[in-house]
């Protein structure tokens, strides 16, 4: 059911029926790469994109391709040509069953690909001159100790690349895994159980000591404390949507943290809303500042949304909805979700079923994935 985003929207409907430009400007569509075109392959129902440091190259997640699409992209309009894919049982390669997520190394070294249903973590070295993958192992959930990754659906790297963090949507957990600095390999440090939680999407605070963690069966945030000597965690926090009326976390299925740690945002499935929090830098506790429902304080489209992402700056949030397809924009600069833009799918559009967004470091371009078309959509930010 949780396979990747895509399929998450529609288990979902039946279960409950993806540096810094100026802040505040518009944004445009631009033009889209989609699969089997002008030598695309790949992105068969991609399901995350992740962009490298350098804003080099961005990598995506094809669930419905079991690979992932390396593109090379232009970094002064934005523009994406295709340079290579990786695809699970080929050249040895493993752990790409269904990926779900992708997370880049803060150097650049390593890719990270959360395959759902591999139970799995498949590790690559990065070539910083072209972004190529070579495939160095997989940890696999109940394979030499390793626990916790039934599900894999969602990864980050500690900022500090000390760490990787797994959440296995099967198996109620978050896997921990010590990652090796020269070589990006990793070893598994131990998985922390949240019985019902069923954890979607993970954020790493930029100072590195808080985790966060969106659950769609709690209808909640959990707030986990990182020790920074063992790497292990310990919950310290959790927002339930039952906690307050003003809340707005049912079926939370995406969690950004800004990149000064000043906020934190997240996504409900099952409400149609962002919920946008300021964080206490000390303990990670989250105290909720503004809410954005669909029809009401945000675009009547914005149903279903399935990622969120800050721009660098940490001014603005951008939202992909899957139902039909939107990418909205919002001010968060004064503590609220302030409505900016937003482009609506019209039918064969590339945003179709979006289910995923990243914003390039210079904060200049806007990619979002498209389920439905096999896509990914360029936006241009402040025309």
């Amino acid at each position: 059911m949780w396979s990747n985003r895509g399929r998450m929207l529609r288990a979902l409907a039946a279960a409950i029926a993806c540096g810094c430009a100026a802040a505040g400007g518009p944004f445009a569509f631009a033009e889209a790469v989609r699969d089997g075109a002008a030598g695309v392959t790949g992105i068969d129902e991609p399901s995350a994109i992740a962009i490298t440091p350098d804003g080099a190259q961005l990598y995506v997640a094809g669930s419905g391709a079991n690979a992932v699409a390396i593109f090379a992209r232009d970094a002064e309009t934005g523009a994406l040509r295709p340079a290579g894919v990786v695809r699970d049982h080929a050249r040895g390669i493993d752990g790409l069953d269904q990926p779900g997520d992708i997370a880049v190394s803060p150097d650049g070294a390593n890719v990270y690909v959360a395959g759902f249903d591999d139970d799995a973590l498949a590790v690559f070295a990065r070539d910083p001159r072209d972004g190529k993958l070579r495939f160095l192992s997989v940890m696999r959930d109940r394979f030499g100790g390793v626990r916790g990754l039934g599900g894999a659906v969602s990864v980050v790297v500690s900022p500090d690349g000390r760490a990787v963090y797994v959440a296995g949507r099967q198996d109620d957990s978050i896997a921990v895994f010590a990652r090796d600095a020269k070589s990006g390999r990793l070893r598994f440090v131990e998985h922390k159980r949240e019985k019902g939680f069923g954890p979607t999407s993970l954020a790493i605070a930029p100072d590195g000591r808080h985790l966060y963690v969106a659950g769609f069966d709690a209808s909640a945030l959990a707030v986990f404390t990182r020790d920074p000597a063992t790497l292990q965690i310990r919950r310290t926090g959790i927002v339930r949507d039952a906690d307050h009326p003003t809340h707005a976390l049912t079926n939370a299925t995406s969690v950004a943290v800004s990149p000064d740690g000043a906020f934190v945002v997240a996504a409900a499935y099952g409400e149609d809303a962002l919920e946008l929090f300021a964080r206490d830098a000390d303990t990670g506790e989250l105290r909720r500042l503004a809410t954005a429902h669909a029809g009401v304080d945000a675009p009547a489209r914005m149903h279903k949304p399935l990622g969120v992402a800050f721009a660098p700056s940490g001014r603005e949030v951008y939202a992909a909805s899957a139902e039909p397809g939107a990418l909205s924009a919002f001010d968060v600069s004064e503590g609220g979700l302030r409505r900016l833009s937003v482009h609506l799918d019209e039918g064969g559009d590339a945003v179709a079923e979006a289910c995923a967004v990243a914003v390039s470091p210079d904060g200049a371009h806007v990619y979002v994935a498209g389920y439905r078309q096999s896509a990914i959509a360029l936006f241009r930010r402040g025309l």
